[in-house]
């Protein structure tokens, strides 16, 4: 599911604008991310003001998630990391799966049958490789510049996508 804002909302909190979502200009795509209310807070009991406009208002669901900052050191400690036998393991069902859905000239791993050490990311050498469990590529990916990147990425639909196949990475549990 895709974060999208309706084509207009404002956001009160407290009898104060806490922010306003303007329809997107004519030939622009707005990035809809989400919205930080916690200036706007204060102790005790918050009042919540909602007005909204679109087509299809029944569709939208408006959620407040209270979260705590996690830093890229943290969420390293959180990834599973797998001993050599289960690297191994791993990279030989990566291998035999392809070569059982290739022509049988040529084994075919999604991306490469080869392992680059440079990640793809910071085309340097790779420090702490990384990979999605549902990935079926042989490509790792520093974990660092990973966490890093996405952190930093604004558009926010776009986060946390492997970078040599593009599935859906969420750390910790999807990275080892």
């Amino acid at each position: 599911p895709k974060q999208l804002w309706p084509n207009s909302l404002v956001c009160k909190v407290n009898g104060r604008n806490a922010f306003e979502i303007k329809p997107p200009g004519a030939g622009h795509k707005r990035r809809d991310v989400p919205k930080r209310i916690s200036p706007e807070l204060r102790s005790g009991t918050n009042t919540m003001e909602v007005a909204m406009q679109d087509m299809y208002v029944k569709r939208f669901v408006l959620a407040l998630v209270r979260t705590s900052p996690v830093l890229p050191k943290q969420m390293m400690k959180q990834a599973s990391v797998l001993t050599e036998a289960e690297s191994k393991n791993r990279i030989t069902e990566l291998i035999f799966a392809s070569k059982l859905e290739s022509t049988g000239e040529e084994v075919f791993a999604e991306g490469s049958d080869r392992c680059r050490l440079v990640c793809p990311i910071t085309l340097a050498r790779l420090e702490t490789p990384a990979r999605g469990h549902k990935c079926r590529h042989l490509q790792c990916f520093d974990l660092k510049a990973y966490l890093i990147s996405n952190l930093r990425m604004a558009a926010f639909n776009q986060r946390w996508r492997c970078p040599v196949c593009d599935i859906t990475l969420k750390p910790p549990k999807d990275i080892f």
